[in-house]
């Protein structure tokens, strides 16, 4: 567990040091969304407790609102849990949406003083609130689905699985009774 600890919180530190000496005096106006978000991105094996947070919080529907984490996370340890999966959750949607580049641009934004909210209408030409709703609805859309599947499909899909168990059966049958007769008698 030591090793495992290692690999998560040296590359999780280290991007916070490059981050400081990249944003200079500016490093403390980087929202701890972001801050947090990209350092916890890099950690070399990613604690399963972010995962289950974070799927909790979709479930729930009750997940934080991202100008709630632009200063601070929040002190109990579940929600700081929490503040940190979804933290990096958000900022892999900016990766894979945005590209390098989008992150780039951001921390210049708040290198140049912007404020958390700022920054992101100004790079992606969105209020913070939008991009954490297009990021909210591709994260738990796959929860949603999973979790009206399971609840609402499932005593659907058991009896149509016996019969297409039975079809079978039968099809299977029915060819094997035609081969012992010689097959089919046309007239």
């Amino acid at each position: 567990e030591g090793v495992i600890a290692i690999e998560r919180t040296l590359p999780h530190e280290l991007v916070h040091l490059m981050l400081k000496q990249r944003q200079g005096p500016m490093y403390r106006n980087l929202p701890a969304w972001l801050n947090e978000g990209l350092a916890t991105l890099q950690e070399g094996s990613p604690d399963p407790a972010y995962r289950i947070s974070l799927d909790a919080a979709g479930n729930r529907q009750q997940w934080l609102t991202m100008e709630s984490l632009c200063s601070t996370f929040p002190f109990s340890e579940d929600q700081a849990l929490l503040a940190y999966a979804q933290s990096s959750s958000f900022m892999q949607y900016i990766k894979d949406v945005y590209g390098i580049g989008g992150i780039a641009a951001l921390l210049d934004a708040y290198r140049e003083g912007t404020t958390c909210t700022g920054g992101v209408q100004r790079v992606f030409q969105r209020s913070l609130e939008q991009l954490e709703n297009e990021w909210a609805a591709s994260t738990f859309e796959a929860n949603v689905f999973g979790r009206n599947f399971s609840s609402g499909a499932a005593w659907l899909i058991i009896p149509l699985l016996f019969t297409l168990i039975a079809v079978l059966i039968w099809s299977f049958l029915s060819r094997r009774q035609d081969r012992r007769s010689g097959g089919p008698r046309g007239g």
